[in-house]
Parts: structure tokens; sequence; C-alpha cells
């Protein structure tokens, strides 16, 4: 027998509550190793680096044990997936103690105030940026970065996300729902995806990136040129177009993975959870692209900035 059919509804919430505990003692840890520094780019760069050599894992995270949908831990400093990395040193690097960083963490991952699986951002671009730079937190950079004679060097990728169709696919599909969830796909559950997939309707997500081609010169190097002018750290996301996963998960996607770029005045580095290395990894930028470029579904990089000095 599978070993999440023996997990109970009980041992659930202890394990839930033995994870929290584990990740506010990380936080503590984590506020004051840093407490001389204030919201900055400096902090996001320091706090990112801070959890390199942390495990890689998928779908480690819920709304919490009070959810009857998904009560695994909001969050988790122990482990993380590229999503949850990223959205861990953001709101570590907001906030300037404990107390405030289950609020901001929370105002980054969900939408409208409300912390429920159906207002979490589970799309990237159509939910996670727009409400990261709605609020503030991120802004869109990627049109302003410029070739050598000053013309800007994005084009645009457009893709279809099917919510209805991702939302009914949860609900036929258990195996899926308890590789999103951990728990046992419910008639409760399955009624709920269903209400939200006749109320929800498809949206073409329009997404700016920089074309890999551009990025990359003849001998496959960094042509650290064209990206010089960034932040010391900036969020990265990997675009795909024709990127065909509906019969999958119920929709196509154009977001992949996501991160940070290190500029650190000679080169540029990808920071991030890597299901590859197994662990959050710092990595040559050009080396990743020249890997990703062999995929024909690989596009380009989305590029935003963290609005903090």
């Amino acid at each position: 027998m599978k070993l999440h059919k023996l997990i109970t509804t009980t041992s659930l919430a202890m394990i839930v509550s033995c994870l929290a505990a584990q990740s506010n003692s990380t936080l503590h840890k984590t506020y004051t190793e840093h407490k001389n520094i204030g919201p900055s780019i400096n902090r996001a760069i320091q706090i990112s680096a801070t959890f390199i050599g942390a495990p890689y894992s998928e779908f480690l995270l819920g709304d919490g044990p009070n959810s009857n949908l998904s009560p695994k831990p909001i969050y988790r400093l122990d482990k993380f997936d590229c999503i949850t990395y990223v959205e861990t040193v953001l709101a570590l690097t907001y906030t300037t103690n404990p107390q405030d960083f289950s609020y901001k963490y929370k105002d980054i991952k969900y939408k409208e105030g409300k912390y429920d699986f159906f207002h979490r951002n589970h799309f990237t671009n159509i939910d996670w940026n727009k409400n990261a730079q709605t609020k503030g937190y991120l802004t869109d950079i990627t049109t302003s970065i410029l070739s050598r004679n000053s013309r800007p060097l994005a084009t645009t990728a457009a893709t279809l996300i099917d919510i209805p169709s991702w939302y009914n696919k949860l609900s036929n599909n258990a195996n899926l729902w308890h590789k999103y969830t951990g728990v046992t796909l419910t008639n409760e559950a399955r009624q709920q995806l269903i209400t939200h997939a006749n109320n929800a309707r498809p949206m073409t997500s329009i997404i700016k990136y920089i074309p890999a081609k551009l990025l990359l010169n003849s001998s496959g190097k960094l042509n650290y040129q064209t990206l010089k002018a960034l932040p010391k750290i900036t969020v990265v996301e990997i675009v795909r177009t024709n990127w065909d996963i509906k019969k999958h998960i119920g929709t196509n996607l154009d977001v992949s993975h996501i991160g940070f770029l290190i500029n650190d005045g000679k080169t540029i580095k990808l920071r991030h959870a890597s299901e590859t290395h197994g662990k959050v990894v710092e990595v040559s930028l050009s080396k990743y692209l020249a890997i990703q470029s062999k995929q024909q579904s690989f596009a380009g990089l989305n590029i935003q900035k963290i609005n903090l000095n």
C-alpha cells in the first residue's frame, strides 16, 4: 500500500506541526544572521545565498493545516522547489522580523488577501507575476534591456492558459491531485474543482522575453554586454513557446522555471532550486542557457527587478 494512503488526517496535522516548528527555528536563525541589513538588494543577495545546498523537492506546500483541500504547510525553509525558493527569499528580504514573514510570504503567494487553494497564484505570468508587480515587489524590466545600438531586444509570447481545463483535469485525476496537494481526492474537493472550472475562463498570457539566441554568442558563451546593466540580483523566468503539456495537466504553460540572476560585474550566474542538481545551486548562466537551448520549446528569459535599492 502506498504511503499516502496510510497517512491519517491526525498524523498529517502532526507532520505539518513539526515542519512548522522546524521552519520557525530556521526563520529566527536567518533573521538573527541578517539583522543588521534592512530590506535591500544586498539583503536579497545574502539571503538567497543562505539556502544554497538546501534540498530540492516538488509540490511541498499547501494552504496550511486548516485547509480542507491542501493541508500541507504554507511555507518551509528546509526544502524548496523553484517557486517556493524565490517566494521565501523575497519574503525574507522584504521583512525585518520573523513575526512579519508569514504575512509577507502569503501576500506574495496568494491574491485578494484570501489564503486558499483557489486564490493561490498557480500560474506564473497571469497570477504570480501580476500579483508581485501589482503589489510593488517586482517590476518587469525585460523591455528595458537594449542592444548595442539602443534597440529593445525583447519579443512577446502569447499562450492560452486553459484554467477550466486544468481544474477539470485535477477533478478527475486522483494521482495528479495527490501530487499537487498530498491528500486523497475527495468528493467535496472534486465538486469544488468542478464548480470553479465552470466559473473560470481561459486566459491568454502575454509575456515579454529576451530570445536565447541574443544571449549567447557564436561560441556558446554568454554575451555579457547584453546583460551587464542588470541590477546585482533580479528574478528570472524561463519562457517557453509551443510547450505542449496540456495532455498532462489540462493546459499549456509559458514559464517552466524561476530563479535569480546574480550580476557580479563580470558575468551572470543563475541561483535557483534545481531539479537536475537536486538542491539550490548557483551555476553559470551561459552553461544553463546552452543546455536549455537544445530543447525546442525554450524561448528565452523574462527578467524582473526587485523594487529595493
